[in-house]
């Protein structure tokens, strides 16, 4: 699965690395850094900071490539490694707990420093007031922004480090582990990994028209979306995945597409249909791109077993992606097939295990949330 993502999803995100993002998710903050909750005290800071720092070193990945390039080249490949999960790490964290909530603040560089020369004990006195401030201290450099909704941010790239003290993590209370290095990062096997590349992958059938209609197997349900663009351009937007906790590298799944033969709308606009054969069960969003994860919440559905159901128009011709669920094109477009479908129930806040090199939110807007759900936009609200 992971390979088949990555080749369609590079040729997607080439435009938007080349062009430049106001948003970019590979790289972390640089300066001294602490998170900032107005209200927090000092066990709350110490016990989401923990938290987001299990989500990260739990996370699933496939193993990596065997080496091909003898001893000079496994030392090589190695420090790259190790160079990469240092910043994949640092990223992480901070991307998880911005996604609950807190603010990342910089402190200026000599205050910083001096702060950083502090005994734990002294450093967790100085930070405490920092932390709970309704005005933090220091410049915001980072809030939850739902960043991935935006065709231009940039998250193809990899991980890129900063030069960076995380006081945060620096104050973390005696009584909680120590950040784990990254051989604690668990390891899918090369068996399991292998397990998943054998099962069969889910591909859309492309129709404008959706006339063509395929009988329903047991079991199977069938998906429609539509996408509206500004140009006629092979796009992919996102996958959308299974929920199946016995298949934890997700190997059913397909690619929401832009087309090339679009179809032109009076204002100047283009509409693609797709449709495409599924299992019923949960699905979620899980990401544009192989490279990020939506673990900390992706907008779900349920497809029920022998319906035919509509995921909505996704609207790409703004940088910001909208989804729309009016049916008046698509059931114009279904009129001749004898085909009625009905709109999935979208929910924002479906969570699983991170496994990719990112993990973030995102939310479709717009659209509810899953009880209890206490991350993205609802991280601030739930305080």
């Amino acid at each position: 699965m992971q390979y088949i993502k990555w080749i369609f999803a590079l040729c997607a995100t080439l435009p938007s690395i080349v062009s430049g993002a106001p948003f970019d998710l590979t790289k972390a903050t640089s300066g001294y850094l602490y998170f900032n909750l107005a209200g927090a005290d000092m066990a709350r800071h110490d016990g989401e900071l923990k938290n987001c720092i299990s989500h990260w070193a739990s996370g699933i990945r496939p193993e990596p490539a065997p080496y091909t390039a003898g001893i000079v080249g496994i030392i090589v490949i190695d420090s790259m490694n190790a160079h990469w999960e240092g910043a994949r790490k640092d990223i992480n964290i901070e991307h998880c707990m911005v996604a609950k909530g807190w603010q990342l603040v910089r402190l200026p560089d000599e205050e910083g420093e001096r702060l950083a020369k502090l005994p734990r004990n002294e450093l967790v006195q100085a930070l405490s007031p920092y932390v709970s401030a309704e005005q933090p201290k220091g410049e915001i450099v980072r809030t939850w922004k739902n960043e991935t909704i935006y065709q231009s941010t940039l998250i193809g790239k990899s991980p890129e480090p900063a030069k960076r003290t995380l006081l945060s993590a620096l104050a973390i209370s005696a009584d909680n582990p120590e950040i784990p290095g990254i051989t604690s990062i668990h390891e899918v096997t090369r068996k399991e990994a292998h397990e998943a590349r054998k099962r069969q992958h889910i591909f859309g059938i492309k129709t404008n028209k959706l006339v063509e209609a395929t009988a329903l197997q047991p079991g199977q349900v069938r998906l429609i979306y539509s996408v509206r663009s500004s140009k006629k351009k092979r796009q992919i937007l996102t996958f959308i995945e299974r929920s199946d906790p016995s298949d934890p590298m997700g190997s059913n799944f397909f690619g929401v597409f832009g087309e090339r033969d679009a179809l032109p709308l009076p204002d100047g606009t283009f509409l693609s249909h797709r449709s495409v054969l599924v299992p019923a069960g949960l699905w979620f969003v899980q990401g544009p791109l192989v490279n990020l994860d939506n673990c900390l919440g992706a907008p779900s559905f349920e497809a029920k077993d022998g319906t035919t159901a509509y995921l909505g128009t996704f609207d790409t011709t703004t940088d910001k992606i909208g989804v729309s669920m009016d049916m008046t094109m698509i059931n114009e477009a279904l009129s001749q097939s004898g085909i009625g479908a009905t709109p999935v129930q979208w929910q924002n806040g479906f969570t699983y295990p991170c496994r990719q090199t990112l993990m973030y939110a995102l939310e479709f807007e717009g659209f509810p949330f899953l009880e209890n759900y206490k991350w993205g936009s609802q991280g601030r609200k739930s305080r």
